[in-house]
């Protein structure tokens, strides 16, 4: 049996606009609306991950461990 690989469901609302822009997007591509927005999720939280791991790394003082 195929395990689902996404549980969690996420409902947003957007404006006609930004509606028809990522709509868009995803025709361009050939995505769904909910991969695009996985990809841009996954994204922002590597950058978040990115930027705590920067600030955490500039408050050690040198000569300490990694």
């Amino acid at each position: 049996m195929k395990r689902a690989k996404y549980t969690k469901g996420v409902s947003i609302s957007l404006d006609p606009e930004q509606y028809e822009n990522i709509r868009a997007i995803t025709d361009e591509h050939e995505i769904s609306i909910a991969e695009w927005f996985r990809a841009i999720a996954e994204e922002a939280l590597q950058s978040e991950a990115d930027e705590l791991a920067r600030k955490e790394k500039g408050g050690r003082t040198k000569g300490g461990s990694l």
